[in-house]
């Protein structure tokens, strides 16, 4: 996994959600949306009894 994307997220990102509400934060879980992807590809190909 990347480093901790608590710590890749800028200032800027946390004024624009402390101001709007929402923020982009493209890039940050791509490790872990890959990881997941991967797992949901297992599990329907061969699912077990807890899937």
């Amino acid at each position: 996994m990347s480093a901790n994307p608590v710590l890749l997220i800028s200032n800027a990102r946390v004024e624009e959600f402390q101001e709007h509400g929402v923020t982009i934060l493209r890039g940050i879980f791509s490790d872990w949306t890959e990881r997941l992807q991967r797992g949901v590809e297992r599990n329907l190909a061969d699912p077990g009894p807890y899937t």
